[in-house]
């Protein structure tokens, strides 16, 4: 599973 993936590319995004 790639759930950790998912995550970070959320936080990256919300870091945006």
């Amino acid at each position: 599973t790639r759930c950790i993936d998912l995550e970070a590319r959320l936080k990256r995004f919300e870091n945006l």
